[in-house]
């Protein structure tokens, strides 16, 4: 097939381009062309490969009136760029992709890394929309509405997906893909942002099978009581874990040895922790070795009625060097005297030496300078 190139710009992708400007707010690009400007890599929000040409970056975030309410857009316009590597279409009041005849139609950029759909009006059909993406790497649906149960299995062919953030909706529960082998087909996710929803505890024993995961975030949930985090026993490579802003009271760690043995980050701020568990293994004069690595810990705006047992149970963070109580109350009058010992005396020395303690009747509270 014959391909034209102008002015550093491949024909067909401008003509593309073009194509777009009715359903964005996208004059500068009409005013350029019409000014002999048909260089589209010069145009604003678009980036070219500067050795071949082609477009591999489009930014159309909030480039559509948000007064024409929700839309579905046609998935067949961006057919042209078949080197595009990131497209941002933040904040368009997008519900939906569709073909030419107004049905479903799935995006279909073999190349593409990034995809950034944050602040649009999708709900749980998109994933059937994103079969057709082997090089994806990172997704973003950050409030929208996604809601009750969100089956990934569309994402079953993004087996390179290493980000994927489907924080500020209203998802009760996630199907993840598996493959043939009932294993997670996304061995590559490293980042996984769940907060905002409505998960309860069961979302503990579903996050089970991602070995590569690095950074998990369950904030703002609804996980309560006991909060059992032996279903992330196979997460090796976790080192930051956020469940802050529940309404959790306990956390039990896992038993094994090599279980989040890379933690070095816990943000447990705004819960109703009262006690940490650590079941005990073959070796019980080893304690909880898995956790030999955390160093630093939120437990910042607790109101804790035990806070004695809390801060005692803190002597099992060896590493730890960072203690973030700021707005916690304690209200049994024996905290100010207790003193945890973790193994590592001089861990916590930086940070002891900064924090004021004061005493209002039994309630005790700490705070950070």
């Amino acid at each position: 097939m014959f391909v034209s190139q102008s002015s550093g710009c491949w024909e067909e992708e401008r003509v593309a381009l073009l194509q777009l400007t009715p359903f964005f707010n996208l004059q500068d690009w009409v005013e350029g062309d019409q000014q002999n400007n048909s260089d589209c890599c010069q145009w604003e929000r678009v980036e070219c490969n500067n050795s071949t040409g082609r477009v591999i970056t489009l930014d159309l975030e909030s480039t559509r009136n948000p007064e024409l309410g929700e839309w579905h857009l046609n998935a067949s316009l961006f057919s042209a760029f078949e080197q595009l590597e990131w497209l941002r279409l933040w904040g368009n009041s997008i519900s939906g992709f569709v073909d030419n005849g107004g049905l479903d139609k799935p995006l279909r950029l073999r190349n593409l890394e990034i995809l950034d759909l944050a602040y649009n009006m999708f709900n749980n059909d998109i994933f059937l929309s994103l079969n057709a993406l082997p090089s994806l790497k990172f997704l973003d649906l950050f409030d929208n509405r996604l809601n009750e149960t969100v089956d990934l299995q569309g994402l079953d062919s993004c087996k390179n997906l290493e980000n994927l953030d489907l924080s500020h909706n209203q998802i009760e529960k996630v199907i993840f893909p598996k493959g043939l082998d009932k294993l997670s087909t996304l061995t590559k996710l490293e980042f996984l942002g769940l907060g905002g929803n409505m998960f309860n505890n069961d979302i503990l024993l579903s996050i089970n099978d991602f070995p590569s995961l690095i950074y998990l975030d369950l904030s703002d949930n609804r996980l309560n009581e006991t909060a059992d985090l032996q279903g992330l026993d196979s997460s090796k490579n976790l080192m930051d874990l956020v469940l802050r802003n529940n309404q959790i009271e306990k956390v039990v760690f896992p038993k094994g040895l090599d279980s989040l043995n890379n933690l070095s980050y816990l943000d447990m701020g705004f819960n109703d922790i009262e006690n940490f568990i650590f079941p005990k293994g073959n070796d019980e004069t080893k304690g909880c070795t898995g956790l030999r690595k955390l160093k630093t810990l939120d437990l910042s705006g607790l109101n804790v009625i035990n806070g004695s047992s809390l801060l005692q149970s803190l002597g099992s963070f060896p590493s730890l060097k960072t203690l973030y109580l700021s707005s916690s109350k304690f209200s049994d009058s024996t905290t100010n005297r207790v003193i945890f010992n973790p193994r590592n005396s001089n861990s916590l020395a930086d940070v002891l030496a900064k924090q004021r303690l004061w005493s209002n009747g039994d309630t005790v509270e700490w705070g950070v300078w």
